[in-house]
């Protein structure tokens, strides 16, 4: 199979556990691109969805996850100087989050539109895993209202669904959860990123802040890759399977 990821810093990588790095290993047989993009918004990863199927369209796969950004972004500006003028540097870059429900549905459905206009591709919705592993934490509310869009979305169009959240959030209640989150703005901007690619110590970040499934309270620990890779491989060997071949050359 031939396999786009796209999406935003958990499909990227560099922060946390590159997960879909340790699934192209796991599965030489599949071509795998990785077009996750630290902080992109979902307008953002629209534009690039565009611009990416204009080049190439033989696709087998697509995986697409976002959202987090548009949670996040607004929240910053509540958060410090640092994070406030990370804040109006975005949004003069033109990463605007979207806000309202009804406008994170539709620019889901416009970019499902956009995949079968231009390519036979089986469509692979991820949900968000956790905004810090507090279920408490409030931005926790806004991921919910997300996913259940997400969930939505994929039962409307007929996609696949990865739903990570149904299986982060039961883990998280079960234990005694943290509510760090992205706490200092260089580790969150720049030395979090280099302590996992330059040094490895994804999860010695973790077990120093105390959490289960990320390093920050978002990207991912050793546990919490894994979890994305199971749940979306799981979907990925289903795509594969020769039934869903055959119904795809149709």
């Amino acid at each position: 199979m031939r396999i786009l990821f796209i999406g935003d810093s958990i499909i990227r990588g560099t922060t946390g556990v590159n997960w879909v790095k340790h699934l192209a290993r796991k599965h030489p047989e599949w071509t795998i691109e990785n077009e996750g993009v630290n902080g992109d918004t979902l307008t953002k990863i629209k534009e690039r969805l565009e611009r990416k199927l204009k080049i190439s369209r033989s696709y087998d796969v697509i995986v697409l996850q976002g959202g987090v950004n548009d949670i996040l972004i607004p929240s910053f500006k509540d958060r410090g100087v640092l994070f406030g003028n990370a804040h109006c540097h975005l949004l003069k870059k033109g990463y605007h989050p979207l806000k309202d429900g009804p406008d994170v549905e539709t620019i889901f459905h416009e970019m499902i539109s956009l995949i079968r206009r231009r390519t036979k591709a089986t469509i692979v919705l991820a949900t968000i895993g956790c905004m810090s592993e507090d279920p408490g934490f409030y931005l926790n509310d806004r991921k919910d209202e997300f996913n259940a869009i997400i969930r939505k979305v994929a039962r409307y169009n007929g996609c696949v669904l990865a739903d990570i959240a149904a299986i982060f959030d039961p883990y998280l209640s079960k234990r005694k959860t943290n509510s760090f989150f992205l706490e200092r703005f260089i580790n969150t901007a720049w030395l979090d990123a280099f302590q996992c690619r330059v040094l490895n110590r994804a999860d010695a970040l973790s077990r120093r802040r105390g959490l289960h499934l990320t390093i920050d309270g978002l990207h991912l620990n050793s546990r919490g890759g894994v979890i994305w890779l199971h749940e979306i491989e799981k979907q990925l060997l289903c795509c594969n399977h020769p039934a869903w071949i055959k119904a795809l050359r149709k």
